[in-house]
């Protein structure tokens, strides 16, 4: 397969997330060929005035996200500028060309990937938005730079073997942190990485934009907590009427819970849209309250609301279908909730929907921040490890207690960094699957030490001075991790799937800026988290909404495993011979743990079967 064969089949392979156009643009060089294909959604200026690659001077721009500052980008580059299109594509080639790479990117307020070929230095500038909304993809090899927004279409041309470092992180943690992938040879870009590549293929010159110019130039915080709650509204409030920004039709995902409720709450003061929520089959009531509280709000509004429900029969009937979508493994099934939300939306004609994605992290939602407290009580404990130990072995003990036990020895003293990725280690224990790969154990450990320590320095997110708490830390490490490359890839994936744009306003970076400044003590009470936000929205939103618990929203999987899954777990078994844990697949699960482990193999198996990567 040529050059010109493989650019076309990789872009063909990424159709769903462009179906209004596809461009093209081939330069050849001193030292080959740059070719890029994009596939457009048109959300801003639909016209084809906005489309993709946009060539401006010496600037080539394909870009997937939204800038949701462009206007005031445009304010910013001068009056005399005459414009082409309202499109936010045309906003930023022109300010690449103006400012830089630098300065451009420090000023952008949105969510990216972005591909920038410089026509006349022949170089070319990977970035992904400092918060990890859209994925990025790359590898360097004989052949060449490739690039691309999905895994799936790093597949096509070449053989592709599992990356081992990739596959091991998926075994412990049910998705696999940037810089890795599953495919060996392939990367993601990270949370506000650049890559620029010069000529001949260079090593790339690797540029952490973390902390963007929007940190230094905000100024302190009112010291009065009424006032910072007033401050907070008014920083949302701007956060979603920024991203409503659209000449495509807006609706939402909501859960019911207090995240995208409160979004719901803003948009609702510019105008009237579409709701859509996610139920349950063959599971309790209480487990659907959230689904019937989004209904209650929506129709409040006066809304229209759609309820679609997630059952065993969807995963049997389509599962081919749902983890081709997938494109990169992630153990969990609300990823398929999450494609029939998007199903729905398209269906009904939307285009881009807000979500309350990032909310528990940067507001301090899960019980995981409390037990982070705890620990740190725990810590002042004088031998609290080596006891807790021994007594995770006394025989009386119930199952659930002695596993607390061993959880809490097992982070004892541990810094913040190390005690994230133990916890985070929700799957198979380092010695399984040390057994499974032929590695030593010991290995395994030092690369989530290493993983650690890098993530770790990730800390530098708006902070008002060195002294962050444990807890600030956590939430640092959460955002830069599970919410970049689990939870926001998760969604890029199954919106654009279904050619949807997903937005994230709690994770505007006006908002964030905000949110990591406030201190422990607005955010936590020695009962509930989010407290700031649930003070901020208490007056417009239900109590049932604002004083309620955070939920996991979860399939009954225990249940559907051992019961109407069973003859997808066979499907699956066949397909898993040659693999090493292929004897798991035929267990039955006693608990919720053993399930998920079931689940993340299932998806592992039929993953590989499907763009036939080897182990």
């Amino acid at each position: 397969m040529d050059s010109v064969q493989r650019v076309a089949s990789m872009g063909d392979l990424i159709e769903h997330r462009g179906p209004d156009q596809t461009g093209h643009f081939e330069q050849v060089v001193d030292f080959g060929q740059y070719r890029v294909v994009t596939k457009r959604l048109s959300i801003q200026d639909l016209s084809i005035a906005g489309n993709q690659p946009m060539t401006y001077q010496n600037y080539v721009l394909a870009f997937n996200g939204e800038i949701y500052n462009h206007k005031e980008i445009r304010r910013s580059l001068g009056a005399s500028v005459s414009w082409m299109s309202s499109s936010d594509t045309e906003t930023i080639v022109r300010a690449f060309a103006q400012w830089g790479v630098e300065q451009t990117l420090s000023r952008l307020n949105g969510v990216y990937s972005i591909a920038l070929w410089n026509i006349a230095t022949q170089t070319l500038m990977l970035a992904r938005d400092p918060m990890g909304v859209k994925p990025l993809y790359y590898s360097r090899d004989e052949s060449g730079i490739s690039f691309s927004s999905e895994l799936k279409a790093m597949t096509v041309g070449r053989s592709n073997s599992v990356s081992i470092k990739g596959l091991v992180f998926y075994l412990l943690f049910g998705y696999v942190p940037s810089p890795w992938s599953l495919i060996d040879g392939v990367y993601k870009l990270e949370p506000g990485e650049v890559l620029i590549f010069g000529g001949s293929c260079e090593e790339p010159i690797r540029s952490r934009r973390i902390v963007s110019l929007l940190w230094r130039e905000s100024t302190d915080l009112p010291s009065n907590f009424n006032n910072r709650v007033s401050l907070l509204r008014e920083i949302l409030s701007s956060a979603v009427e920024r991203q409503l920004l659209s000449d495509a039709p807006v609706g939402v995902f909501l859960s019911g819970g207090i995240d995208s409720t409160v979004i719901a709450s803003l948009m609702a003061s510019h105008g009237s849209y579409q709701s859509f929520g996610l139920s349950y089959s063959e599971s309790s009531p209480e487990a659907n309250s959230d689904a019937f509280l989004a209904e209650q709000y929506s129709r409040g509004l006066g809304w229209r609301h759609t309820t679609v429900q997630l059952s065993p029969a969807t995963f049997t009937t389509h599962w081919e279908y749902y983890i081709k979508a997938l494109d990169e493994p992630i153990a969990e099934p609300n990823f398929i909730g999450q494609i029939l939300l998007s199903q729905a939306a398209r269906n009904q004609g939307i285009k881009v929907v807000l979500t309350g994605d990032g909310a528990d992290e940067i507001f301090h939602g899960y019980r995981s921040y409390f037990a982070v407290i705890k620990g740190d009580a725990l810590n002042a404990i004088p031998f609290f490890g080596p006891v807790a130990k021994m007594s995770a072995y006394i025989p009386v003990l119930t199952r659930e207690f002695k596993r607390n036990l061993l959880g809490a020895s097992s982070v004892w003293r541990k810094s913040v960094s190390d005690r994230f990725w133990i916890i985070g280690s929700v799957l198979f224990d380092v010695y399984t699957i040390a057994g499974w790969l032929g590695l030593a154990p010991e290995e395994i450990i030092l690369w989530v030490q290493n993983l650690a320590e890098a993530k770790g320095q990730d800390l530098t997110w708006p902070q008002v001075d060195d002294s962050l708490s444990n807890v600030e830390r956590l939430a640092r490490l959460e955002l830069g991790t599970h919410v970049a490359d689990h939870y926001n890839l998760r969604l890029d994936k199954a919106t654009m799937s279904q050619s949807v744009e997903a937005r994230v306003p709690f994770q505007d970076l006006e908002v964030v800026n905000i949110g990591m400044r406030l201190c422990q003590t607005d955010k936590m009470s020695k009962t509930q988290g989010k407290v700031i936000l649930r003070e901020a929205f208490r007056k417009e939103l239900p109590v049932q909404v604002t004083e309620r618990q955070k939920q996991t929203f979860q399939a009954p999987l225990t249940h559907w495993i051992n019961g109407p899954l069973k003859p997808l777990r066979r499907r699956v078994w066949e397909l898993s011979d040659k693999n090493p844990w292929h004897e798991w697949l035929s267990r039955d699960t006693k608990t919720a743990q053993e399930a998920h482990q079931l689940w993340a193999l299932m998806v592992l198996d039929s993953w590989m079967a499907h763009y036939e990567v080897s182990l």
